[in-house]
C-alpha cells in the first residue's frame, strides 16, 4: 500500500477547515505501539503508557482496528490521552499535611509527578525518550515504602496486586504508612500509591491526649 500523510483541521463541531498533504513527514503510525496493538488483539483496547512522538510526553492511546466487508484491514483508529493533567492533578492531591500519591504500571513505569517531563529518559540511541522506572526516580521515600510492601509480598506479585495492602515504613527519622491499590477500572493495569507520615494524623491525637492528661492532673490538684 502506499504510504501518504494528510493533516486535517477541525473546528470545536468536527467540521473540516483545512487540510495539507505532507509527504516528507517521516511519521508512521505503523510502527506506533497502539497500531500495532489494535492489529494483534483486533479489538479497541488501551495501550501501555509511552512517549508521543509529537509532543515527547508520556500518554496512553487507545485504538481500533476497522474492517471491510470481506474481513480484510480497512484500517486503525487510535485517540492519544496525555499524562499531563493525571500527573498534575495527582502531584496536588492533598493526602493528610504532607502526604504524596503517585501512579505506575505493572512493568514499572512511573506515570505521575508534578513534572514527569523531567524524568522521562533518553534511551541509548539518543532518538528516543522512555518514561522512567520506580527505581530510575531515585526519591528515597518511595524507595523505602516499595521495599515495605515487598517484605509483605513478593515483588512480582505487587505488579499482579487484586486488593489493597498497607504497610509502614520508616524514612528520614519519620515513620510512614503506605497503602498501594489497583487503579479503578479494568482497562488500565495501573496501581495507585499512597504515603502519610504518622505525625500528620496520629499528631493532634497525641496532643489531645496530652492536653486532657495535664487538664486531668490539674483538676486533680484542684480537687484535693
Amino acid at each position: 500500500t502506499e504510504r501518504s500523510v494528510i493533516l486535517i483541521w477541525r473546528d470545536e463541531n468536527f467540521r473540516e477547515i483545512g487540510r495539507e498533504e505532507t509527504p516528507a513527514d517521516p511519521y508512521d503510525p505503523r510502527t506506533r505501539p497502539w497500531y500495532k496493538q489494535a492489529i494483534e488483539t483486533r479489538i479497541i483496547g488501551w495501550t501501555s503508557p509511552y512517549i508521543f512522538y509529537t509532543s515527547k510526553q508520556p500518554g496512553v492511546t487507545i485504538s481500533g482496528p476497522s474492517y471491510w466487508e470481506d474481513n480484510s484491514l480497512k484500517g486503525v483508529v487510535g485517540v492519544d490521552i496525555d499524562l499531563k493533567e493525571l500527573s498534575s492533578f495527582v502531584g496536588k492531591l492533598r493526602i493528610g499535611k504532607t502526604g504524596k500519591a503517585f501512579i505506575f504500571s505493572r512493568s514499572r513505569d512511573v506515570l505521575d509527578s508534578r513534572d514527569l517531563a523531567q524524568y522521562n529518559v533518553q534511551e541509548d540511541n539518543g532518538t528516543s525518550m522512555r518514561l522512567p522506572k520506580l527505581e530510575e526516580l531515585k526519591q528515597p521515600i518511595i524507595d523505602k515504602a516499595m521495599k515495605s510492601v515487598n517484605n509483605q509480598v513478593a515483588p512480582e506479585s505487587l505488579y499482579e496486586l487484586k486488593k489493597s495492602i498497607f504497610t509502614s515504613f520508616t524514612a528520614q527519622d519519620q515513620d510512614f504508612v503506605a497503602m498501594f491499590t489497583p487503579f479503578p477500572g479494568a482497562e488500565l493495569n495501573w496501581i495507585v500509591g499512597m504515603y502519610i507520615p504518622e505525625e500528620d494524623y496520629l499528631g493532634e491525637i497525641r496532643t489531645n491526649r496530652r492536653y486532657n492528661f495535664i487538664a486531668t492532673v490539674i483538676l486533680s490538684l484542684i480537687a484535693s
